[in-house]
């Protein structure tokens, strides 16, 4: 599947896919983008976008997260969701902080969505990335 480069806040183009989040529990889903971070360990989305599901983000399993912040560790707490993109779907654990909306996405990595597709192909010079499942 291809897919174009977005206009991120910071006047960049970045890969940002368009995701449907949802709760497994509850079915409730939510739609945002998300980036395509092949330097991120995991995946997590703003704490907010978890209690739009339904989640009791507090009850999670904590953990912490170094790097969204220059220089600083960020708690986070991880959940079971369902995520979909591209007519796909499939399980996986996110991390929930708060604060991560003002960057206006999600972090997709390599626990949760790197090791659930084949292969993923950055062709940024060319304004697409492209994503085997």
């Amino acid at each position: 599947m291809e897919f174009t480069y977005k206009l991120a806040k910071t006047g960049r183009e970045k890969p940002l896919l368009w995701v449907t989040l949802r709760n497994p529990d509850n079915k409730r889903t939510f739609r945002t983008y998300a980036l395509v971070d092949s330097g991120s360990d995991s995946c997590f989305f703003d704490a907010d976008l978890g209690e739009a599901l339904g989640i009791d983000i507090a009850s999670g399993d904590p953990g912490k997260i170094y790097g969204v912040v220059p220089g600083k560790w960020e708690r986070q707490y991880s959940h079971p969701i369902i995520i979909e993109f591209g007519g796909k779907s499939f399980p996986i654990r996110a991390g929930f902080m708060r604060g991560l909306s003002k960057h206006g996405y999600g972090i997709l990595g390599q626990a949760g969505f790197f090791d659930q597709v084949q292969s993923v192909n950055f062709r940024k010079k060319d304004g697409f990335f492209d994503i085997e499942m």
